[in-house]
């Protein structure tokens, strides 16, 4: 595993509440100056959401979800053997994400403050409390998408009841028309519930792991440091997304660009690769390019947790003035 040394000086013990300028180019910062040790961090629940993808292709397969005509599909061999094999994996992937959140942020913290860690350390941190961790995402979870779920319910409720009652019928047009744009206000209710409390609960993993509370006291000590914080938070969410986005689209026009090169070079010299050469090169470019993808999803991912890592520290700044390293930091 790779030695973090500090390459990004930390805060001074005076240090002031950052700007939303100071903030963003301190995440920049960090991501850059300990890439490594972040993409190593993150390539666990990059190589776990692969393997996810990967057994939802298998699952489809062996159900015969590929199927040629003149074969028929079976919806109900696909649906009974997709969605129990999908919730064991989203369950395991949330395990994963949980330890790899806890990890993250230790390290964030930790070369904030300009200490050297290692992905090692940092994943045998998070692992010795991997219970607590698990249960801060699921209660964190549950309070932020329950509302959500609840509508969800809903519209299946009311569905249902129409179609066993015939929902095309002159009877129920009326409650319908009035239905819909009420569901509707409730789910898009819902889904900004969501992303405010989304934004309350942010540094709740920051405060599990700085000051060791458990996952309810965490969920209330985030609620305590985001109070008038969630517009700087969510702006600072809103430009990391931008920026990561951004690189896509950039690694995404890069690899036209070389393909495009390619092709039109191939075609002027009037080459042309036969099997299995050309199987090789389509097998290469596609290894490649999940590579870099593979390298995306570990640097966003960590991204993120760095940006709460460094929230984290100018909240309790702002409203304790407890600089990193202060008594109850590291």
């Amino acid at each position: 595993m790779s030695q973090a040394t500090p390459l990004v000086p930390p805060l001074p013990e005076s240090a002031r509440p950052l700007s939303m300028g100071q903030i963003l180019d301190r995440i920049f910062q960090l991501l850059r100056g300990h890439l490594r040790l972040f993409v190593e961090i993150g390539s666990v629940p990059a190589a776990a959401l692969c393997a996810l993808y990967a057994l939802l292709a298998t699952v489809l397969f062996a159900a015969g979800a590929f199927v040629q005509p003149p074969h028929a599909l079976d919806e109900h061999k696909v649906i009974w053997m997709v969605f129990p094999s999908m919730l064991v994996g989203i369950a395991l992937f949330l395990l994963i994400y949980a330890v790899f959140e806890a990890a993250a942020t230790h390290a964030a913290l930790q070369v904030n403050q300009g200490a050297a860690v290692t992905s090692g350390a940092a994943y045998r941190v998070a692992w010795r409390n991997a219970g607590r961790f698990l249960w801060l995402m699921i209660l964190r979870s549950l309070v932020i998408m329950l509302p959500t779920a609840a509508c969800f319910a809903i519209i299946g409720g009311v569905s249902a009841v129409f179609i066993s009652h015939g929902a095309a019928s002159d009877s129920h047009a009326g409650a319908l028309f009035l239905l819909v744009p009420l569901i509707i206000l409730l789910y898009l209710g819902s889904m900004v519930y969501a992303v405010l409390m989304g934004l309350r609960l942010a540094l709740a993993p920051s405060a599990c792991v700085v000051e060791g509370r458990t996952a309810y006291a965490a969920l209330q000590r985030s609620f305590e440091l985001t109070r008038k914080a969630m517009g700087r938070i969510f702006l600072v969410l809103v430009v990391v997304y931008a920026a990561g986005y951004l690189a896509f689209l950039l690694f995404e026009a890069v690899c036209a660009l070389v393909v495009g090169i390619g092709a039109v070079a191939t075609m002027a010299m009037h080459i042309q690769f036969a099997p299995p050469w050309s199987y090789a090169g389509i097998a290469l470019a596609v290894l490649l390019g999940v590579a870099m993808m593979f390298f995306w999803i570990a640097a966003i991912a960590a991204s993120y947790v760095i940006a709460f890592a460094v929230l984290y520290h100018d909240q309790r700044l702002r409203m304790e003035g407890v600089a990193p390293g202060g008594p109850t930091g590291y």
